[in-house]
């Protein structure tokens, strides 16, 4: 039923965007909000050190355009589970700010690419026992934004990196984001 809902709202916003000619807002001055969509929206926060369900992501963020086609940004992701069954407790709070470049702008779509740093903390609870860990990441993103309706957009973005946390280093090998735009 998820997959159906979902491909119902990408032909419907496809079908919109069309008749309407919108285009992605990237101009000096543009400021907007970004909402993460389900699992595949943390906003980039945590980098890939943390696996939770997939309805357990939240992430709210926005973008200032500082000059024409380079906004900065800054997200702040929120993700938690509770397994009751195995007394297992997972929580994660971060921050990104990021910086992104559009590359290419034709009709409703844009190509566009950035760098970003991840700050966070991850704690992980068994049977009362707990350990936290602080989690810094660096990396580039490539992603394409394509404008639904007037002001709204929808993104998706793919990301590589280095996490580390605590002493310990790993190389991600790529995570995927989505997210809705409203601009103002």
């Amino acid at each position: 039923m998820r997959k159906i809902l979902l491909a119902t709202i990408i032909v419907v916003s496809l079908v919109v965007s069309v008749a309407a000619q919108n285009t992605v807002m990237d101009s000096k001055g543009t400021m907007g909000l970004q909402f993460s969509i389900g699992g595949n929206g943390n906003l980039g926060v945590g980098g890939i050190v943390v696996t939770l369900p997939a309805g357990g992501y939240y992430g709210i963020g926005g973008r200032y355009f500082v000059a024409d086609k380079m906004g900065l940004g800054l997200a702040m992701y929120l993700a938690g589970d509770d397994t009751s069954a195995s007394d297992t407790q997972n929580f994660l709070f971060g921050i990104r700010p990021n910086l992104s470049y559009t590359l290419v702008k034709k009709g409703p779509v844009a190509l566009y690419t950035g760098g970003f740093l991840d700050i966070g903390i991850y704690k992980h609870t068994i049977a009362g026992t707990g350990t936290t860990t602080n989690l810094f990441a660096f990396g580039g993103q490539l992603g394409t934004e394509w404008a639904i309706a007037s002001q709204v957009s929808f993104a998706a973005e793919y990301a590589i990196g280095v996490t580390l946390n605590d002493g310990h280093t790993s190389w991600g090998g790529g995570n995927t984001r989505a997210y809705l735009n409203f601009y103002f």
